[in-house]
């Protein structure tokens, strides 16, 4: 994924030219800084660390840990032109936007170890964590013309509203037609309630909420319910490459919901009333494809005596299990996520 060097603290400050200062009788931490940006280490953190670094990247590793090559990293940052460059890489978490002085658009990303590792000793140990949690607190500056906006692109009241608008034009203007909502690739539950005169402005709301532990806010728009279809949804969107994106549509019949922690898809499937089929789902991150992990179907076809079948991940291959197998696993995924959708009718 990247280099890292070990380098010794006063190599680092040969090289690199780090100081430490005062200011108002207050200790400060170390700058480090590269052609992009820069961020302060605590001063409490003062030679724990070794530092390496790439053009687009700065990496800290614990001292002691690197330098046994015992591992020791705690924690890197670093700009991506383009998401899908980190997206499928584990622990990787978005901080913000940054701008370079010719305007180009980067993400500015944590970036954690896949596998924690550092030396032994308690005090090695106590220095590493510290450095760990550093990593959630630095602050960072856009340098040499560039700046940094943290939380910029994350948060779904800068993302989606003219995806808002567009439903907030279709509901006041009350369409009807299917052939509206799907021009526009909006789900095909609104023209049924449209045409039976329902309020949609009061009756449908959305929700932000990132399901998919990347740090950006996805959209769900749904019916506000109380009771058991509360929170269903009927449209969802994610930021792909920094653009909203249309991911699935669902309806009262084709029921989709949050589950699982809040960090899966449930779908309940049309096709079954009984509400024993089910898929669950994950959305990848930077991505509209949703990716199987464990499926529930009620199939007395496949076998008339013992009908309840499960399978995991994209298989094609189905387990026979018994009734009680299938309820135990299948509860895991019962409890969905209320979301508290804000109606239409509050959007300004």
């Amino acid at each position: 994924m990247f280099k890292r060097f070990s380098i010794l603290l006063l190599t680092a400050i040969a090289i690199f030219g780090f100081s430490y200062a005062k200011a108002s009788g207050n200790n400060k931490g170390l700058e480090i800084s590269n052609n992009y940006f820069s961020f302060t280490m605590p001063y409490e953190t003062k030679g724990t660390y070794n530092v390496s670094k790439e053009d687009n990247g700065i990496f800290i590793c614990e001292k002691v840990s690197e330098e046994l090559e015992i591992g020791g990293f705690a924690f890197g940052l670093q700009i991506y032109k383009n998401p899908g460059d980190y997206a499928d890489i584990q622990g990787n978490r978005k901080l913000g936007e940054l701008t370079d002085k010719n305007g180009k658009v980067y993400d500015m990303v944590l970036i954690r170890p896949t596998e924690i590792q550092y030396a032994d000793g308690e005090k090695i140990k106590e220095n590493y964590e510290r450095l760990y949690d550093a990593g959630d607190n630095v602050e960072i500056k856009g340098i040499n013309g560039s700046k940094y906006v943290k939380n910029k692109g994350m948060k779904g009241e800068d993302l989606y509203n003219d995806i808002l608008k567009k439903y907030k034009k279709a509901f006041t203007e009350k369409w009807t037609s299917d052939k509206q909502y799907e021009n526009e690739n909006m789900g095909y539950a609104y023209h049924t309630l449209a045409k039976a005169n329902e309020d949609l402005m009061n009756m449908i709301g959305y929700a932000y909420y990132d399901i998919n532990n990347d740090g950006i806010d996805e959209l769900f728009i749904g019916r506000i319910d109380k009771g058991k279809s509360k929170g269903i949804i009927y449209d969802a969107y994610a930021m792909i490459n920094r653009k909203p994106t249309h991911v699935f549509s669902g309806s009262d019949y084709d029921k989709n919901f949050v589950c699982y922690d809040d960090n899966f898809l449930c779908n309940e499937s049309a096709t079954d009333p009984s509400g024993n089929t089910l898929y669950v789902r994950i959305l990848e991150k930077n991505s509209s494809e949703l990716s199987p992990q464990i499926s529930f179907i009620y199939d007395e076809s496949k076998n008339k005596k013992q009908p309840w079948f499960i399978r995991y991940g994209a298989s094609q291959n189905w387990d026979n299990v018994s009734k009680k197998v299938f309820k135990q696993r299948k509860s895991a995924y019962n409890d969905y996520k209320q979301f508290d959708y804000i109606p239409f009718s509050q959007l300004k």
